[in-house]
């Protein structure tokens, strides 16, 4: 999003990546996210991350063998839902929903127990601001390099980085069944 349609579309995905992220934390401290634990749950959550990345893929295939340029100049074509491309890739993500279940929800609940619910709450913001500030350095990055490296590169990258998500989506169909 950043290389193609400039900072404030790849900051509006990191934005919906990071209000998932805040999903992920109200979910824990509700106790909620033991529903996400049950196997046909994850199982259709790493079925629908796989439909997603195969998607995400194969589109970023299909722009590098159009030929579709990274310019110096922001693409004239608005990207459709850059909130909602970022909220669905981190909500859907089995991977991170596994992360919360099973690697920081023990630990905000057990902040919760030991510390109370506030101060778990305040522990627990800082992993979707972590995050919040990572994906936004990547947004800059990648909106101020397409100045800097020549366009041939940057599709490269786009290239490599495309069929990351379909070897991603085939991991993900292989855990779903």
């Amino acid at each position: 999003q950043g290389t193609r349609h400039g900072f404030k579309n790849a900051f509006l995905v990191s934005c919906g990546a990071f209000t998932a992220e805040i999903i992920f934390l109200l979910l824990t401290l509700t106790g909620l996210i033991v529903f996400f634990s049950d196997p046909q749950t994850l199982r259709f959550v790493w079925a629908l991350g796989s439909m997603m990345l195969f998607y995400l893929g194969l589109r970023g295939i299909i722009n590098y063998l159009i030929g579709r340029s990274v310019s110096n100049q922001v693409d004239v074509s608005k990207p459709k839902w850059p909130f909602v491309t970022g909220f669905s890739i981190n909500f859907l993500h089995p991977l991170n929903i596994v992360w919360w279940s099973g690697t920081l929800g023990p630990i905000v609940l057990e902040s919760v127990h030991n510390y109370g619910l506030a101060t778990a709450a305040l522990n627990g913001l800082g992993i979707p601001f972590g995050c919040l500030t990572w994906w936004t350095l990547l947004s800059l990055i990648a909106s101020f390099s397409k100045k800097s490296f020549p366009d041939l590169l940057i599709k490269k990258v786009n290239l490599f980085s495309s069929c990351g998500l379909l070897i991603f989506g085939v991991y993900f169909l292989i855990k779903a069944f």
